[in-house]
């Protein structure tokens, strides 16, 4: 599975660039109702509230989200054991 990746190199006081929730929906190919849906399901990633209206990812938490969905073969459906 592919690493979501920042364009920007990451800053040297040891804080992790965040991706905004947009921008994970666009590397993603989802839309915004469907990370939010995710989200109110407790189904998406780890993500980090910075005010009443702004949430952000970090690409660690996304990567580890990812990984947890690989699959080398089957189909995993909603409500599988591992999802």
């Amino acid at each position: 599975m592919p690493q979501i990746e920042i364009p920007s190199p990451p800053p040297t006081n040891g804080i992790e660039p965040l991706i905004s929730e947009r921008r994970l929906c666009e590397l993603l190919g989802i839309g915004l109702p469907t990370i939010a849906r995710w989200r109110a399901e407790g189904r998406g990633p780890r993500f980090i509230v910075l005010g009443v209206r702004r949430l952000a990812y970090r690409p660690s938490d996304v990567n580890a989200w990812l990984a947890e969905r690989e699959r080398v073969s089957g189909m995993c459906v909603l409500n599988c054991a591992t999802a």
